[in-house]
């Protein structure tokens, strides 16, 4: 029998103080390609789901790590269109596997007597199942082979040299610590702005909010080593309390819309789907009202810098 494979999580950075701008970048871009690239057997092997998760979480950071450093060093726009399409693949399938598993799951377990959920649980498994046998086939691709061996060759030969400013090339050569704070404080800046408006957002405005806390904590997560963990905990602790929250809400709206997919493609299962979507909007009330208590809890927090 063939020993289980093991979705893979981010190795735990480390990061010196002393560290030039490009070896930090350098040094977390591996990071980010290294998980994206070890769960790559976990996906094609054993479909497990897990998987799927971790080499999405690896790429998001990936793209995270890019956007950051955007003012800094040059990203080609073909690589950026390519991870674009390696994230497609894995979205749709992880979208359909959240449903299939823990949100009917959920809806199972606390709603009141027996809703018919199996044949909407059945649809959605399948569904997810082709979806995922999609994301194996990008994966087995020649683009996707490209793709990883030119992003390996870009993060290890410096490929950003080419046609950069003598700005950049001193920003390069910076100490990390002088740009961390910076980017650290833009992104938080673009969170506070967002997150302003919260309170009675639309589900495409909280999807906004969440990927920029989510991107918020990212960065944190590359730069932790860079600062005392006096400052850093309480800041990262609030930030995760909130995203918590904002990706429940977004599971719920993206759930909403696969539900409703599948009451426009099998009638049978339109009262069902319906009651699913309805009971969904309801808990999305509640969780409206405690993502704005977190974000009230969230935003005195000092930024670590």
């Amino acid at each position: 029998m063939t020993d289980r494979i093991i979705a893979v999580k981010a190795v735990a950075l480390t990061l010196s103080k002393q560290m030039t701008t490009e070896q930090a970048f350098q040094s977390i871009a591996a990071n980010c390609l290294l998980q994206m690239t070890a769960n790559r057997d976990g996906i094609r092997q054993q479909q497990d789901v897990e998987s799927v998760h971790q080499m999405r979480i690896g790429l998001r950071r990936l793209r995270t790590l890019l956007a950051l450093f955007k003012c800094v060093l040059p990203v080609p726009a073909l690589l950026l269109q390519e991870l674009t399409w390696l994230g497609t693949q894995l979205g749709a399938a992880r979208d359909w596997e959240v449903l299939a598993g823990s949100t009917l799951a959920l809806v199972a377990a606390q709603a009141p007597g027996d809703i018919g959920l199996d044949a909407v649980t059945l649809a959605a498994q399948a569904l997810a199942q082709e979806r995922h046998a999609a994301a194996t086939a990008a994966l087995n691709s020649a683009r996707y082979t490209h793709l990883i061996e030119q992003v390996t060759a870009w993060i290890e030969n410096g490929g950003w040299h080419d046609g950069m400013t003598a700005r950049q090339r001193k920003r390069l050569g910076a100490r990390m610590t002088a740009c961390a704070s910076a980017m650290l404080l833009r992104q938080h800046s673009r969170l506070l702005a967002r997150g302003n408006k919260l309170r009675g957002a639309s589900a495409g405005q909280r999807h906004r909010i969440r990927i920029a806390a989510k991107k918020m904590r990212y960065a944190c997560d590359f730069f932790q080593d860079l600062y005392p963990a006096r400052k850093m905990t309480p800041y990262l602790a609030a930030l995760v309390r909130l995203q918590d929250t904002l990706g429940w809400l977004n599971d719920a709206a993206v759930a909403d819309a696969l539900l409703r997919q599948l009451q426009d493609q099998q009638s049978a299962l339109a009262g069902s789907a319906g009651f699913v979507r309805g009971y969904l909007a309801a808990r999305l009330l509640q969780g409206e009202k405690q993502s704005i208590r977190r974000w009230k809890k969230f935003t005195p927090i000092a930024l670590p810098g």
